[in-house]
């Protein structure tokens, strides 16, 4: 099970993103990061992330990281966020 991080920093919509310790998005310096321990699933990391910000979602790699291939939804959510330019890296 991997460990769990929520970065402090939130997208322009006020977001922010929980991301395993192996996920490529996660933020280099892990001082911009909240440990959220280890969890089972990416869903259950939020569910503990929830307790530090309102606004929180799982990032669309580490929530179908066990599933191996992206779903429809996480994948128009990715190119809406990427035309967006929400990302903060």
């Amino acid at each position: 099970m991997p460990a769990y991080f929520v970065n402090k920093l939130n997208q322009k919509d006020g977001t922010h993103i929980v991301h395993s310790e192996r996920c490529v998005f996660m933020p280099i310096t892990k001082s911009l990061c909240i440990p959220l321990g280890v969890h089972n699933t990416c869903a259950d990391a939020v569910v503990c992330a929830s307790d530090f910000y309102e606004n929180v979602r799982g990032c669309f790699v580490c929530l179908e990281a066990k599933n191996k291939e992206l779903n429809t939804s996480n994948r128009e959510m990715y190119e809406v966020e990427k035309a967006q330019n929400i990302f903060p890296w």
